[in-house]
This record gives C-alpha cells, structure tokens and sequence, in this order.
C-alpha cells in the first residue's frame, strides 16, 4: 500500500499542542502552536476512519525546530514504514502517530527519551485517535511503547509470541507489539526484510479476522 499524506490539519479540540499544560515538554520544544498529524490522503477527505495505526514513541523537530510529522518518510523509520505499507492492500488506510506528542527535551534542548509521567499524560490523546479514527490494528513499535501500552491497558495476559513480534487482543481491538524500525535498521539490517514481512503478514492475518 502506498501512502498519500494529506496536507497538514489541525483536529480542534481533538489536541492543540499550545492549550496542553499537562507536562514539562508542552509547547517548549516546538515553534507550532498546533499538532500535526500525518494521515492518508483517504482518511481527511472521505470517512475519517483508518485500518491500521502505527505508533512511534515520541514527536521530532527538525534543524530550525520545528515539529516533523509522525514517523515521516524522511527517516530510516518512515522508510521501513513505507515499505511495509507497499506490500500491503491498496485499499488499507494506515495513519502514523506519536506516544507523546511533543519533543522532549533535555536542558541543553536536545532530543531525550520522554519519560513515564510525559507517557501518561500523553495517553489520554492516544485514546482520543483511537476513538476518532477507530483502527482495527494498532502496532506499536519499540519497547517503551510496547511496554507502556500493553501496561496501561493490562494487554499482557494474551501474548501470542513470534519472531519479531508479539500480538495482543483487547475488545475486538488487535495490537501488535514488535521492535522498532530504527533498531532494525542500525542493528538487524541483514534481517530487516522478515522483519518487515512478519508485520506484513501479522496485518493481513489480523484483517481478515476482522472481516
């Protein structure tokens, strides 16, 4: 599947950056005062809905801080991402998100791990895009990701394991929890193209379950 992004929108109450006060890194690490999503083309102009959402751990900016979109292809993981998506159905609409949604910051403003209390204050905007665009597979990628979101929702008690990935069910909702892309790229590249494959396969499984 390839995906066409949109231009960027702002989702009104849904999240604006600059009105949540809810932690530290809020509004401080970007000149924006509105978040952008990254999302297919299909789900601004038709129904608002979308298949699969990937979930990365935290927002980026770029050189002249400034916010880069979810997992964009410009990085070795929206690379991956994108080749994940070309192997999948045309007609499978995907939308790419963050964990937290601001950059965190150490004091010298240099990109860190966000941690615990960012991650929590941020899941109720999680909740919010599930709510909004009700996917039928969320894969979450990396461990402090995985970790946090199979915690939060108490997940962990129906593992199904595979080589990379771990799969989890919760009210009709699929999550799939596997390694993240950059780690693929800098530690397992001889492997990436599994790895990619096994996500492939797990979306395509899970779809038809669905269906």
């Amino acid at each position: 599947m390839k995906t066409t992004f949109a231009s960027y929108r702002s989702f009104g109450k849904q999240f604006n950056r600059k009105a949540c006060n809810k932690c530290y890194i809020q509004c401080k690490t970007a000149k924006q005062d509105f978040h952008k999503y990254i999302l297919n083309e299909s789900v601004n102009t038709i129904n608002d809905s979308a298949d699969i959402m990937f979930v990365g751990l935290s927002a980026k900016f770029d050189k002249e801080q400034q916010v880069v979109e979810p997992l964009c292809s410009s990085t070795n993981t929206g690379k991956i991402i994108d080749k994940i998506e070309e192997r999948l159905s045309d007609n499978i609409i995907s939308y790419r998100t963050n964990l937290v949604k601001c950059p965190p910051v150490d004091k010298n403003n240099k990109l860190r791990y966000p941690n615990k209390k960012e991650m929590a204050h941020c899941l109720e905007h999680l909740y919010s895009e599930i709510h909004r665009f009700n996917p039928k597979i969320i894969i979450m990628f990396g461990e402090q990701v995985s970790n946090f979101i199979i915690e939060a929702l108490e997940l962990s008690h129906n593992a199904l394991k595979y080589v990379f990935s771990k799969t989890y069910i919760k009210d009709n909702l699929k999550f799939i929890a596997t390694y993240h892309p950059s780690y693929m790229y800098v530690y397992k590249r001889k492997i990436i193209d599994e790895y990619i494959q096994e996500i492939v396969d797990l979306i395509n499984n899970k779809l038809i379950l669905v269906y």
